[in-house]
């Protein structure tokens, strides 16, 4: 149960990462 939790987490968590390198980049490009 916790594991899951924890799994969930790390999952957004990444996602929130490379969302941002992505926008970054995105905005140096312009």
């Amino acid at each position: 149960m916790t594991s899951l939790i924890y799994k969930k987490g790390m999952t957004t968590l990444y996602e929130n990462l490379s969302n941002e390198v992505t926008y970054k980049r995105t905005a140096s490009k312009s």
